[in-house]
This record gives C-alpha cells, sequence and structure tokens, in this order.
C-alpha cells in the first residue's frame, strides 16, 4: 500500500511539474521585455492587440501577425492604433502596390447612377473580401483585409488567408520585408549563408536576407535559420520593433510642401482662424489645439470653443486627446523643455454669480490632462 501511494504521488509530482513548465508566458520573457515595451511606446503594439496576447511565447497567428503589420504602419505615420483616421488618410494618399492611386469604386459596385462617399473603413468592412475564409466584421477581419489591400500580406494558394494558422520564420521574413518594401525600402540584403540554408524556400530566401541584412531577424544560437518552425508572439514585436528605426527614415510623408518637405495635413491650414486655438511646432512633431463651433439651440451667437488636441507627426498622421474644458486662449503657455502645454478653464456658476479658474497641464509624451490646482473664487 505505501508503495502504491509512493507511485501515485510520484506521477502527480511529475504532473504538477509537467503543467507548471507548459504554463502560458503571461508577459515577455527577458529577452524581449526591453523591445515589447518599446513597441508598446511607439503604438506598434495596441491595447487591443495586446488584450488577446495570452503567450507570449506562443506561435503567432497569421491573423495576429496581420493586425501587427497594419498597426506598425499606422505608428510609422505617427497613429496610436489602425484607427478611422488612419485607415482613411492612408487610402488617400498611398499608392497601391502597383504605383496607382487607390480608387474606392476599384473595389465596389453598387450599380448604375449610385454613388457613395469613399469611406474606406465601409468598404473594408462590406465590400471587399479578399479572402474566402475572411468575411466578418470583426476587428480582426477588418484589418487582415486593411493588410491585404495595402499589399502586406497574402492568402494561401485556395483563396484563404487562414486567420488561425500559424506563421513560420520564413513566413514572417517575407511580410516582415514586404512591409519594408511598401514603406519605400529596397527589399534586397547581403548573400548571407546558413548552415541550413537548403531548408529555406527559394520563395523565401531573397526576403530572409534582407531580414537579416536589416538587423531585423537573425539564425538561432546553432547557427542556423530554421525556416520552418513557428514564428512566436514576443519574436513578432521584436521584429517589427527593429524594423521601425530603418522604415522610418525612408518613410516618405502623406503631406509635401511646395518646396518637397514635410508639411502639415491640409485640414490644418483650411482651419479659420476662430477654430485654430494654438499651435507650436517642434522638431519631432506639431501640437495643434481645434475649436469646434458651439451655441445655443435656439440659435444664439455661435462661439469658439477649443477642445481637441493634435498632435501631428511630421509623416502626417496624428494622435489626437480631448480636453476637458475648452482653455482660455490667453492663458495657454508652453513649455519646450518639459513639452507641457499649461491652460486655464474659467468656470462660472450661474447660481452664485461666481466664477472659478482651474489650471491644467497636458502632457505630450504621456498624452495625458492633469488638473493642477484653483483659483480662489471671485464674485460677480
Amino acid at each position: 500500500m505505501k508503495r502504491f501511494i509512493s507511485v501515485v504521488l510520484t506521477i502527480l509530482l511529475v504532473l504538477t511539474c509537467a503543467a507548471v513548465g507548459a504554463s502560458a508566458e503571461e508577459r515577455p520573457r527577458p529577452w524581449a521585455q526591453s523591445a515589447a515595451e518599446d513597441a508598446q511606446k511607439l503604438c506598434i503594439t495596441t491595447p487591443a492587440f495586446l488584450v488577446g496576447v495570452k503567450d507570449y511565447a506562443a506561435p503567432i497567428t497569421r491573423g495576429q501577425f496581420a493586425e501587427l503589420a497594419v498597426s506598425f504602419v499606422a505608428a510609422q505615420y505617427g497613429f496610436e492604433a489602425p484607427n478611422t483616421d488612419f485607415i482613411q488618410e492612408y487610402f488617400h494618399n498611398c499608392l497601391d502596390p502597383n504605383g496607382k492611386p487607390y480608387v474606392w469604386t476599384d473595389y465596389v459596385y453598387l450599380g448604375e447612377g449610385r454613388t457613395m462617399s469613399p469611406e474606406w473603413v465601409i468598404i473594408l468592412k462590406e465590400y471587399y473580401r479578399p479572402f474566402t475564409d475572411v468575411t466578418g466584421q470583426s476587428d480582426r477581419a477588418f484589418l487582415i483585409c486593411a493588410a491585404a489591400l495595402m499589399g502586406l500580406v497574402k492568402g494561401r494558394s485556395n483563396g484563404a488567408y487562414d486567420p488561425n494558422g500559424t506563421i513560420t520564420r520564413q513566413e514572417a521574413a517575407v511580410i516582415l520585408t514586404r512591409v519594408y518594401a511598401r514603406c519605400g525600402g529596397q527589399a534586397d540584403g547581403e548573400a548571407r549563408v546558413y548552415p541550413d540554408q537548403e531548408e529555406i524556400g527559394a520563395w523565401a530566401l531573397p526576403s530572409v536576407q534582407t531580414a537579416a541584412a536589416l538587423g531585423v531577424m537573425n539564425g538561432k544560437s546553432d547557427g542556423g535559420f530554421h525556416p520552418t518552425a513557428a514564428y512566436t508572439v514576443e519574436q513578432s514585436i521584436v521584429t517589427f520593433d527593429r524594423l521601425f528605426a530603418p522604415v522610418q527614415a525612408l518613410l516618405p510623408p502623406f503631406y509635401r510642401g511646395a518646396d518637397g518637405q514635410a508639411a502639415l495635413p491640409g485640414w490644418v491650414a483650411e482651419l479659420p482662424d476662430d477654430l485654430l486655438v494654438f499651435q507650436q511646432k517642434t522638431d519631432a512633431y506639431t501640437l495643434v489645439c481645434v475649436g469646434h463651433e458651439s451655441g445655443s439651440p435656439s440659435g444664439g451667437i455661435l462661439e469658439p470653443v477649443g477642445d481637441t488636441l493634435y498632435i501631428i507627426s511630421p509623416k502626417g498622421g496624428y494622435k489626437s486627446v480631448t480636453l476637458p474644458h475648452a482653455p482660455n486662449r490667453e492663458s495657454i503657455t508652453w513649455n519646450q523643455d518639459t513639452e507641457q502645454l499649461f491652460y486655464t478653464v474659467t468656470d462660472y456658476d450661474v447660481h452664485d454669480h461666481q466664477s472659478k479658474d482651474y489650471q491644467y497641464v497636458f502632457n505630450v509624451k504621456e498624452l495625458s490632462v492633469v488638473l493642477l490646482g484653483e483659483t480662489e473664487t471671485v464674485s460677480q
């Protein structure tokens, strides 16, 4: 009996150890930690992507990799996510894989005499169906379709994309270099030789060599490339992070001025003076505070209310933050050293006939608005 109990305990111990060893990596492992944090700051990985990651050491799916690819391009232009603004700006300003402008009527036919606004988000969600197995309107399906239309990913030979399938190392190299080329890079590299080079597909070898030349993907510790090994989530994040600087150096901006240099989006120049609350240019971005018209429902006088801050990248993309209240224009001050915008908001209480000033600060680096304090109440 004692021997039986001992055997049972031994089996339980082995199973327990196996379960612990097979536990999911809920955070990037130490070797990938720094790059993963950097990718998050650069917006290569978005909150929506990270919430779906349960195991960083697990093989990444083809759907996840497509999502990362689109987020990467959005981040290159200065967007915080592959959102509606990015999709509209990209397909309006960039060329397709054949070097021609995107034309929405190439992807949707409404019938004779019918027209629609060229909303690329609607086209991607409702009409553009490049793969037989990506037919829904989920965020993942939307981004897979966007990646296909951008020329970043392709499907299987049977017309499917296989979004839940995994990515091999050589497939990852192909997509990474395709992203690089679509953003202005030259997809070539030194003829690096791996011990297992004969195992690399002829269709993937140029991309493997380009990825190695860029320092994006290297061989494993034994010197081999291992082309058919599965690519993990953390490996994918690390390689997109490594690719960021090479692409950023080459990426043409959405907008150029008469001098050929990067320019602000057209909508900034078209803002009327009463809606352009504040504008400040730095080497890294342009900060623009934009107002909107508001007034009484009965048709009273309309007056500008500044409530949105845009951080516009030299590449033409932007991040935006909604201010809690409209700032007093004359109170706005900018601190270049700390990259902070200070302003005051006056709140008037119609019942007490009193007003109070609140001091706020907007931190560009953190994209946050903080209440600093308030002044004494003044009788009116």
